[in-house]
């Protein structure tokens, strides 16, 4: 049964879901998947596999396989994105050399979120910001981000992390959201299973973030 079913989960302002473990987001084999709000569709690309443990998860190879879809929020309004994952392999290192890449608008730095075994850096509007990490032990976990319209928070497990970096930039908007890659050619590509995304229209509280954690936190083993 989808995660969004749950009576714990926060569905306030939620206006995208996709959970391989929910029949209504995805059958199990094929090339596409919904999103639970409005059944529009998201492609797996270049062989993206299906996995039943752990209520069910989609598979990522590390070399060119990501789900594509259009992105849900804009650019500069209030979001938060939450998802579950399990790296197989992670590099180590607090700078973005050999990170990989979970989530990414294409053709632009933003939203985003990149990750090593002890940082995690992620994109939003005109600003990246950095936070430390402990993923040695390559557990699930649950990651994400927000952008409050002004700055950008990373979220492990629960927690909404202190940036120890915040830099500008200049992006432009993406028009399709890939993820498990940075880039169509398959760069900094995710190894290991992903599921469970939401993505919110608005700023989840610390309190919000901590009940999703705490109310999936049994399916991944934790």
């Amino acid at each position: 049964m989808g995660f969004y079913r749950g009576p714990n989960i926060v569905t306030d302002g939620l206006t995208f879901a996709i959970d391989a473990g929910s029949t209504r987001s995805y059958a199990g084999s094929g090339t596409t998947a919904y999103n639970i709000i409005n059944n529009a569709s998201c492609t797996l690309n270049n062989g993206v596999g299906f996995g039943s443990g752990n209520g069910g998860y989609f598979d990522f190879d590390g070399v060119n396989d990501y789900i594509s879809f259009t992105t849900p929020i804009t650019v500069t309004q209030a979001y938060t994105v939450l998802f579950w994952c399990k790296p197989d392999t992670l590099g180590t290192g607090i700078t973005s050399a050999n990170r990989s890449t979970p989530y990414k608008g294409n053709g632009s730095w933003n939203p985003g979120i990149w990750a090593t075994q002890d940082m995690m850096r992620s994109h939003g509007n005109t600003r990246y910001v950095d936070s430390y990490i402990d993923w040695s032990n390559l557990e699930w976990a649950q990651i994400g981000m927000i952008f409050d319209g002004t700055t950008v928070y990373n979220i492990f497990n629960g927690e909404i992390l202190s940036n120890f970096t915040s830099n500008s930039y200049s992006p432009t908007a993406p028009s399709t959201i890939l993820w498990g890659t940075e880039t169509t050619g398959g760069s900094n590509a995710w190894d290991g299973p992903m599921t469970a995304q939401t993505i919110y229209n608005r700023v989840l509280s610390a309190a919000e973030i901590t009940q999703n954690f705490n109310a999936q936190k049994s399916r991944f083993g934790l």
